[in-house]
This record gives structure tokens, C-alpha cells and sequence, in this order.
């Protein structure tokens, strides 16, 4: 369950910052900064929980997907200039308009979260017994009606480096139009995804396609996406660490023809 409050500044406890601090003493941090917004990330393989604060709390819960989903201990922390970080699970600003950072967090935030991810993906791949053929994988993941999938190669040509498609719109119903989609999710703007994906892909140097199969919630949408993304990470990782080949999750090879009914049991 989510839960959101507003952005409490220089009244945020201090152990909250220790402790996000904390998470990452045995790696170092990835940074970025887009405009005023400065980020700072780092991901430990298998080695969960995490610690997210974006300053949009939508975003923290989606980007928590990677602990729940890829076996990632992400710590993501976000703030404006020299200010205090956002606190974990609490929106920089009130309502949804005044808000002139979001654009930047959102690059900034995955610009940093993708380089702590390529960190993960070259130890890994120094630690394999064999080189990997392949580094990639595809995977398919229902929520609820929502259904999306993520296709990522850790490993692509060098021309596809940093390439990304996403294709989730329109963000679910919105006043009965099924053309219109939601704008807003809590104080999360729909339209600035593919920023956040498109800065994830360019700092990870992989290639990237998200695309949405069918969904009416925005919320569902997003959220299957993002599962989809950190399943399809997890799998092209184990495989890159494992010198195995593409995975394939959830999917069935576009390929593959419908598959044969099902014989009833024996009376």
C-alpha cells in the first residue's frame, strides 16, 4: 500500500538522512543533476531493502518496484540545489501546480538510477565464470486488467546503446475517454515517463522498449511497467552472470503460434 504525505525540509529527522546515508556505505554513489535538481543513486545486487526519495511519491513507490521485483537494494535520494534531500514517501510541493522541478527530477532521477544500474551490470559481468552470448530478456507482467511489457538488452550493438521506446499512452480511462488518459497520478505527471525512461536507458547504456498491451487504470499501467522493467533487468542479469542466453518471462515467443487446447480429463 502507498501512502503520501508532503515534503517536511530542514524538519526532516536527521537519523532519516543517517539512514538513508547508510544504505550505501558499501558502494559509492552515482550522481546527477538536471537544472536545480541534483541526484544521487546506488544499487546493491541482492541486497534488499531500499531506501527512495524522489520528492514525488508516486515515483519513489515505482521505482521501489526494483527491490520488490528485481532483488535490488536501491537507495535514491533527490533534492534541489544544497537544500535538504526529499524525505522517503513525501511530495516536494503541494497540488499540482507551482511545481517547477518536476521535469528534473525525473531526469535527474533516472540519469542517476541508471548509472547505479550499469555499476551493477559491469560487476557483474567481471564476476562471470563465462562470457555471456547474450545479455537480454523479455518480460510481460499483469496488474490487475494492466498488462505491460519490457524488452531490455544490457549488451546491444553499439548503435542501439541508450536506445528507448516507450509506449504507454494513454494512461488508462479518464472521464469515460478512452483517448484521453490521466495526467496526473497523486502529483505524478504522466507525461514526463518516457523522461524518466529515457534518462535510465541513456546513463544504463542499454536498450530499452516499454510498451503497454492493454489497461484501463493509469496507476495499474505504470506500475506493471515498472515491474516489468525490473523483472526483465533481474532475468538479463542472472543471465550476463550466468554466460547464458536471452530470457524469455511471461511471453510467449512472437513467433509462437496460439498453443493447442488443453484435452478434457478422462471420464
Amino acid at each position: 500500500r502507498m501512502s503520501c504525505g508532503l515534503l517536511v525540509g530542514d524538519d526532516e529527522p536527521r537519523d532519516l538522512q543517517d539512514e538513508i546515508a547508510m544504505a550505501s556505505t558499501s558502494a559509492s554513489m552515482s550522481t546527477a543533476a538536471s537544472g536545480a535538481v541534483v541526484a544521487e543513486a546506488c544499487v546493491l545486487n541482492l541486497t534488499p531493502p531500499s531506501k527512495i526519495g524522489t520528492g514525488i511519491c508516486f515515483l519513489d513507490h515505482m521505482c521501489d518496484q526494483l527491490t520488490s521485483h528485481g532483488q535490488l537494494g536501491v537507495t535514491l535520494r533527490c533534492g534541489v540545489g544544497s537544500g535538504a534531500w526529499f524525505a522517503p514517501g513525501r511530495d516536494y510541493a503541494t497540488g499540482v501546480a507551482g511545481r517547477p522541478h518536476d521535469r528534473d527530477i525525473f531526469v535527474a532521477c533516472g540519469t542517476a538510477l541508471g548509472l547505479a544500474l550499469r555499476r551493477v551490470v559491469d560487476e557483474v559481468a567481471a564476476a562471470a565464470t563465462a562470457p555471456a552470448a547474450a545479455a537480454a530478456a523479455t518480460f510481460c507482467c499483469p496488474l490487475d486488467e494492466a498488462f505491460a511489457e519490457a524488452v531490455i538488452d544490457l549488451r546491444p550493438p553499439a548503435e542501439r546503446r541508450g536506445a528507448c521506446a516507450v509506449r504507454l499512452e494513454p494512461y488508462g480511462r479518464f472521464a469515460g475517454d478512452a483517448a484521453a488518459g490521466r495526467k496526473w497520478i497523486g502529483r505524478f505527471r504522466t507525461a514526463l515517463t518516457p523522461a524518466f525512461w529515457e534518462a535510465l536507458a541513456a546513463a544504463l547504456g542499454a536498450d530499452l522498449s516499454l510498451r503497454r498491451v492493454r489497461g484501463d487504470n493509469a496507476h495499474h499501467i505504470l506500475e506493471s511497467c515498472f515491474k516489468s522493467f525490473a523483472r526483465a533487468f533481474r532475468a538479463a542479469l542472472d543471465a550476463l552472470g550466468s554466460g547464458g542466453g536471452a530470457a524469455l518471462h511471461g511471453c510467449a515467443p512472437p513467433a509462437a503460434g496460439p498453443l493447442p487446447p488443453v484435452a478434457p480429463p478422462p471420464a
